[in-house]
This record gives C-alpha cells, structure tokens and sequence, in this order.
C-alpha cells in the first residue's frame, strides 16, 4: 500500500497563525481546532508537524525569540549613538509578542515531552543572550559617552523594561475570564502615545548630553 504524502505547511506560516491565535484567544483558547481551520488543512495534520499544543507554542516561542535575536544582531550595523536605545525600543515594540513568553511560561506542561523540555532549555538560553545583548549595548553606550556613565548597567536595563513593558501592559486586556485573561489587544493611538511618552523619559534619565 502506498502511504500518502504528508501534507506540507509553510513553517514560517504556521509560526505566524499560531502568534495569532494566541494574541487573540490566549493559552487557554488556542486549539488545534481553530488552528487547523485558520491553516485550511485538517487537523490530523498538524499532528504530523507537532503531537500537542505544549509543542507546538513552546517551538513558536523558539522561533519569536530567533526572530528578536536576528533583528537585534543587526543594531550594530544599522545604527549609532543614541539611535540604538531608540531602534532597541522600537525592535522590541514591533516584537511586542515576546511579552507572551512570560504569560504563556507557567502554563506550558514541562513534563509533557522530551521535545518540550528542550525547547524551554532552549529558551532560557535565548532568554540569557537576549539580556547580555542589553547590557553589551548599555556598556557600550558608556564608554563611547552618550549613556551616562552615573547609572549602572542594571538600572538602565530596567528602565529599558519597563518603557516596553509599560505600554505592552496597557494593551493587556482586564477580561475576569481564565480564557481570555492572557489575550492581548492592540489600540493603536493609546500604544503609540504611550510608547513615545516612555522612551522620551528613557531618553532624558539615562542617555548622556
């Protein structure tokens, strides 16, 4: 009997359709279901690429933050000086998913594969790089003198955090329900002015004269 060809999905579509899903129906809201449905494939398929959701989201967060990475790798050659808080800010901004890393953390099953517990591995790791990055830049920013040298490095990393996560917060919706608790939702306006108010108080706090 010849066996029929596995179905193929782009992956960079299926990582694009699950950050989707989960942006707008949270953890607990996303399922195979819908997945397979916003895909147009069925749903036995998407077991052939992952066997549960635990695997599936844990391998988008991997490739979200390679996303990040890649982007942030590229600071150095695109931009100088005090540009590079600003293209910081925007790059983590635009990439305003890596917030749901730390919602959707607690609720993965760490014990539900071997491929899961790689994966968190995995992300620790990239957690580490992304941070060491920051404050790379920081020091940076110190010798060349456009980030005051007053400061340490870990209070301007945590000035950084809190101007992306101030506004990220805002965009988190107040719903009471378990299952859409964890959603986010976007007002655009709201966002951006929150956005530039914080950077402007980044700007004036920590980058030198």
């Amino acid at each position: 009997m010849i066996m029929g060809r596995k179905p193929l999905i782009d992956h960079r579509h299926l990582m694009q359709k699950t950050e989707k899903l989960l942006m707008e129906h949270g953890y607990h809201g996303f399922t195979y279901k819908r997945l397979a449905q916003s895909l147009g494939v069925a749903r036995s398929t998407l077991y052939e690429y992952y066997a549960n959701k635990d695997e599936l989201i844990s391998a988008y967060m991997l490739w979200m933050m390679e996303e990040v990475l890649a982007h942030l790798a590229q600071l150095d050659q695109h931009y100088a000086g005090p540009s590079k808080i600003e293209a910081l800010l925007r790059l983590f901004i635009q990439h305003k998913e890596i917030h749901l890393v730390t919602k959707i953390l607690p609720l993965i099953e760490k014990n539900e594969s071997a491929s899961v517990q790689a994966a968190l591995e995995r992300l620790w790791s990239y957690h580490d790089q992304l941070f060491n990055k920051i404050n790379r830049l920081i020091e940076q920013g110190k010798k060349e003198g456009w980030i005051k040298p007053d400061l340490t490095t870990e209070a301007i990393a945590g000035f950084i955090s809190a101007v992306v996560f101030i506004p990220i917060r805002s965009l988190l919706a107040p719903d009471g329900d378990r299952t859409k608790r964890d959603h986010l939702k976007v007002n655009d306006q709201s966002f951006a002015k929150s956005f530039s108010i914080s950077a402007a108080i980044l700007a004036g706090a920590v980058v030198g004269g």
